[in-house]
């Protein structure tokens, strides 16, 4: 599932970029090796993830990268986001410097588009909180968008608590689903698929 990304770089940060690069160009046994830690690739159901406007948000059989995915249809003035389930959760300690949050957008049907925002991933715990901005999305964003967000403090920004301490025990996960403002309720079609949570063994140094 995690490769022959379709990347774009204006979407995420020098570092993702490099992590993606590696993995794209690294062979099949080479030294730098990618391990998934948790992964959902919604074909069969949403896979334990929920909604805070859970009437906007449905799983698909069809349609996403490929089969099914999480689909988002704005009915309301709430930004929706999707909020992970517990095998998403626990110590993210080992991954700091070496893993990456990563995921695949699609806005799928827009009409009198007023706004678009950055994609954005939230990270908290007992011990921190933690916020990633990647690019923001444009009228040329189409078909399914992959973003990667590394797990390094640099990338984020720590709304609460620190770093480390947030690292040693996640306890929510989400991804901001809803990126485009309008004033057509039902017209805002959005998607997410294939989340995951891996490590490279090669971590993000950048040449």
């Amino acid at each position: 599932m995690l490769t022959n990304f379709k990347v774009v770089e204006s979407l995420i940060g020098a570092t993702a970029m490099a992590a993606v690069a590696i993995l794209a160009a690294a062979p099949a046994g080479a030294a730098c090796k990618l391990k998934t830690v948790v992964s959902s690739t919604f074909n069969k159901n949403l896979d334990g993830w929920t909604s805070n406007t859970p009437a906007e948000v449905v799983w698909r059989s069809s349609g996403g990268n490929p089969g099914g995915f999480v689909q988002f249809t704005d009915m309301t003035g709430a930004t929706t986001y999707i909020d992970a389930p517990a095998s998403y959760h626990g110590s993210y300690s080992a991954l700091d410097g070496a893993g990456f949050i990563t995921f695949q957008h699609a806005i799928l049907q827009e009409v009198n588009v007023s706004s678009y925002d950055p994609y954005q991933i939230f990270l908290s715990g007992p011990n921190g909180a933690a916020m990633f901005n990647g690019g923001t999305p444009t009228a040329a964003s189409t078909g399914w968008l992959t973003v990667a967000a590394p797990l390094v403090a640099a990338d984020w920004t720590v709304t609460s608590g620190t770093w480390s301490g947030l690292l040693a025990n996640v306890t929510d996960l989400q991804i901001v689903i809803e990126l485009v403002g309008n004033n057509n309720s039902g017209t805002d079609i959005e998607g997410i698929d294939n989340v995951a949570v891996a490590s490279q063994s090669c971590g993000f140094g950048i040449p």
